[in-house]
């Protein structure tokens, strides 16, 4: 069906193309490979990635762009998987614990180095219990039929570091996986630690534990902890391992139109990756559907733009130098995109201006999203003069939005991120070829020309401007306050919270901190990673005023931030 669909697509515009300066031929064909089985979701690091960026390597050959690298690719190292160091060990009462059978930590768990006594605390937050420095042990009771989630996993352990523990122990009276006891060792995207060692143990493991210390059954059951509350029993545990994440390469790949006379560039932009077969730490909103993500709109369609503009560009070069670069792991925490900023070509000096097409085939008489008109005085009113009937444009500001002009953004360059915004489909196995409007993409390809055109006229000048910060809290769900910052989302060290960008007028900005630094405390609590941040900034409210402290260069200094 999807080859007979694709055929009349193809035979249609082949009909119409000469009313049109583009050929929107590529477009199918590229969402159509992108999208199909074969390609498997094309999850960054996987062998389909590597089968992606060779095909759009050779469609930017065969348009006859220029290289800034051999095979048009920017290799670099992305975090793809998670294991247990071989080197470990783990004992309860001098009981040497087994890996994927006793005991299995949780991906967000600190690195373990932990040795001492262990608290039962039935409840996390009976503040009578000293568990100062102690290891807690931790009894998780069903409560729905679902279970915990991942978000909530992490919470536990927060908590547990707010009271002063060492480590947390988990112990779960239910499988916190389908067919397993132990909730999966498996990759997060968000890969941040927290500072704390957190691990799950069997059920049976602490029964042979309370055996061998008295306890007369065999079975587990509200028995077990009773014995432990009794007093009858102590518990000492040593706790030495670490997570080792496994790297694989993905890529950038790129091409460019140059233009001599002119030392200014345009980037045109769009991420290729998506999330493979899904499932638990995907960013799939189905986890548990193992199934392929073939990501026709997140995005295929955004590739099809930029490869299309790149054929036409080929042949009919503009003022400016162009380059074409399809983004590799934008769905890990834009790490592509990042990796191209901080290393760009030798070629490429100054950048004018950043387009960035993503989840762009869904146009509807909502018309066409366009985030980041507010990063140059100018923008507003150029996009203004492309304003049409059939082509609606819809300009915000946002140049922080999450996809990858936001790395070119806290580079204060202007930006432009083109969206025919979100749907049921986003992030699930439903995202499919099918339900792709080509002629709106064609359109959008269009107007894109005619904009590129314009802003790469040598008389059109930019000037950069910085979002303010709005009171408004539009992310993070039960924050009711924002910093102003743009988090490092790639970090697995549990050290701090990398700021990778900070937004005019905010919070942030007026406390003095900067790209670059690091926040290490938030209102006395440690913040390792991106999980504590979150959990912190939950807490804060409209007119608080609160101590912080970041580090930068070595140093630590202290901030006060008025929300």
């Amino acid at each position: 069906m999807r080859k007979v669909l694709t055929l009349l697509l193809v035979l249609f515009y082949t009909l119409i193309n000469h009313v049109y300066s583009q050929n929107p031929t590529t477009g199918i064909q590229v969402v159509e490979f992108l999208s199909s089985e074969k390609l498997e979701g094309r999850l960054a690091g996987s062998t389909q990635d590597k089968i992606a960026a060779a095909f759009l390597s050779t469609k930017l050959r065969d348009y006859g762009l220029s290289s800034f690298w051999p095979e048009n690719l920017q290799v670099y190292d992305i975090a793809s998987g998670i294991k247990l160091d071989s080197d470990y060990a783990v004992l309860i009462n001098d009981n040497e614990l087994k890996a994927n059978s006793d005991f299995l930590p949780f991906s967000f768990s600190g690195d373990a180095n932990v040795e001492g006594a262990v608290e039962f605390v039935y409840d996390l937050q009976d503040s009578s219990v000293n568990v100062n420095g102690k290891t807690i042990l931790y009894r998780l009771k069903e409560t729905s039929s679902e279970g915990l989630k991942y978000r909530e996993l992490v919470e536990l352990g927060i908590f547990a570091l707010h009271r002063g523990a060492g480590a947390l122990i988990i112990v779960s009276d239910y499988d916190l996986d389908n067919d397993n006891e132990f909730y999966p060792l498996v990759f997060n995207r968000s890969v941040s630690k927290i500072s704390i060692p957190v691990l799950q143990i069997s059920r049976e493991s602490l029964v042979q534990v309370m055996r061998q210390s008295g306890f007369e059954s065999d079975d587990y059951s509200s028995e077990i902890f009773d014995f432990v509350m009794s007093g009858e029993i102590k518990l000492d545990v040593k706790l030495n391992y670490r997570t080792v994440v496994e790297n694989t390469e993905s890529y950038n790949i790129a091409g460019f139109v140059g233009n001599s006379s002119s030392n200014d560039w345009i980037v045109v932009g769009a991420h290729y990756d998506h999330l493979g077969y899904g499932g638990l730490g995907s960013g799939s909103r189905r986890p548990d559907a193992k199934e392929i993500h073939n990501g026709a709109d997140d995005n295929a369609s955004g590739v099809a733009v930029v490869l299309m503009l790149a054929e036409y560009f080929a042949k009919n070069p503009t003022e400016i130098n162009l380059a074409f670069v399809l983004f590799g792991a934008e769905e890990q925490g834009l790490i592509g995109s990042k990796y191209f900023v901080e290393h760009l070509p030798d070629t490429m000096k100054s950048i004018k201006t950043m387009l960035n097409f993503d989840m762009v085939g869904r146009l509807s008489d909502n018309g066409l999203s366009v985030m980041g008109a507010t990063s140059a005085v100018e923008f507003d009113s150029i996009l203004n003069l492309f304003q049409s009937d059939n082509l609606k444009l819809i300009a915000g500001g946002g140049g922080f939005s999450g996809s990858d002009q936001a790395s070119f953004y806290t580079e204060k360059i202007p930006v432009l991120f083109f969206s025919t915004g979100m749907h049921s489909d986003y992030h699930t196995p439903e995202d499919d070829i099918e339900k792709i409007n080509f002629v709106g993409l064609h359109n959008i390809a269009k107007l894109s020309v005619l904009l590129i055109e314009k802003l790469g006229d040598e008389n059109v000048k930019l000037s950069f401007l910085q979002d303010q910060q709005s009171q408004q809290v539009r992310h993070g769900g039960e924050m009711k306050v924002k910093l102003g910052i743009m988090p490092d989302m790639t970090s697995r060290n549990s050290d701090g919270l990398g700021v990778d960008g900070v937004t005019a007028g905010g919070v942030a900005e007026k406390a003095g901190i900067v790209k670059g630094d690091k926040i290490v405390e938030l209102d006395g609590m440690k913040i390792g990673g991106i999980y504590e941040y979150m959990n912190a900034m939950s807490g804060f409210e409209q007119g608080q005023t609160v101590k912080g402290v970041v580090e930068r260069n070595g140093e630590k200094l202290e901030v006060e931030l008025n929300f």
